[in-house]
């Protein structure tokens, strides 16, 4: 314990001539030199000799002109700090375990490296220190190994709408002049400003789309409704992302949340109707067939029958005449879904 008082002692004297000898060896650029707060730290030497050490420090090296060994204790008020551009640029600690109890509690840096966006103005401060934080990679000395950092919006360019920031992986989005606070240690801080997002609506082989929407980023909405959309023989199930797609992934008036200009594509189903069969005048039965839209098939053989006519085809009305013959193959007898089509028997 006397040999490491004694070098405590020696390091202290060893400081008050700091200045002038550190002009001599050059090491650095530094203007002037004060004392920090009280801690006990190990530095990490870079380069020994038998009558000077260099350092890392929290801007590059630094040159003691005296001898030191590696990871010798400096304690009390013989850690430096550089009034250069930074403030805060003390000397780097060493995280050798062989520091022991001693080592609690040491200051340590927080780097902080902000992007910000262009679309709007953002400011990047630590409120705890009264201090902001420019573009690029910035040190902050802590007790802790943390800190609080607020970025705070402060206005949007002509037609930015809002803001996503990220706080070492803590996001949120504002969309007014706000601020966002979290607390964290080494981390990167970005700022993405956005414009409007567009939903945009296409008929994929029908007529009459929706109109499209204008919606800010990570926004709800309500999807469009079908509205007056549509194609003959088919029905609307909803929108997909993709004009292929067979089945609706997103259905009509849904709640969607907007993060990327989208074009939705309906989805459309061929309608199923019935034929009904009329005997009109004549005996028997006959059961109703199914049909799908824009698909082709033959038409029942008739099984009516009529004492003093013979059979003469299908009419599509009770007086008509014939439009289809018996077994004809056929198809889109009408466009409606789920509609039925009266084909009534010819007697002649």
């Amino acid at each position: 314990m006397k040999n490491l008082s004694l070098l405590r002692k020696s390091i202290v004297a060893l400081c008050l001539v700091l200045g002038v000898f550190a002009l001599a060896f050059g090491v650095v650029n530094i203007s002037n030199y004060y004392h920090a707060q009280k801690s006990v730290c190990s530095l990490t030497v870079v380069e020994q000799g038998e009558e000077s050490a260099t350092v890392a420090t929290g801007s590059g090296e630094y040159t003691f002109p005296s001898a030191l060994e590696e990871n010798q204790l400096i304690s009390d008020t013989e850690i430096f700090q550089e009034e250069v551009e930074d403030p805060d640029l003390f000397l780097t600690s060493s995280e050798n375990s062989e520091i022991g109890e001693e080592d609690a509690g040491l200051p340590s840096y927080v780097t902080i490296t902000v992007s910000i966006g262009s679309g709007g103005s953002a400011t990047v401060t630590i409120p705890d220190a009264s201090k902001t934080l420019k573009s690029g990679t910035n040190s902050h000395l802590t007790s802790n190994g943390t800190c609080p950092v607020r970025v705070t919006i402060n206005s949007f360019d002509s037609g930015y709408t809002s803001a996503t920031i990220n706080i070492g992986g803590n996001s949120t989005t504002l969309y007014s002049s706000d601020y966002y606070q979290k607390t964290v240690g080494t981390c990167s801080v970005s700022v993405t400003f956005r414009k409007n997002l567009t939903i945009s609506y296409h008929a994929n082989g029908g007529s009459s789309p929706p109109s499209s929407q204008n919606v800010a980023y990570g926004k709800s909405i309500n999807l469009a409704e079908i509205g007056d959309m549509n194609k003959t023989g088919y029905n609307c199930s909803g929108w997909a992302s993709s004009f292929s797609a067979t089945t609706a992934e997103k259905r009509p008036g849904g709640s969607y949340i907007v993060y990327n200009s989208t074009t939705f594509y309906a989805v459309w189903n061929k309608n199923r109707y019935t034929v009904v069969f009329n005997k009109n005048g004549g005996t028997g039965t006959m059961s109703n067939q199914s049909f799908v839209y824009d698909e082709y098939q033959n038409l029942r053989i008739n099984s009516f029958s009529r004492l003093d006519a013979y059979f003469n085809g299908w009419a599509t009305s009770s007086s008509g005449s014939a439009s289809y013959s018996n077994g004809e193959s056929v198809r889109n007898l009408t466009t409606i879904n789920n509609g039925t089509a009266n084909l009534y028997a010819v007697w002649y």
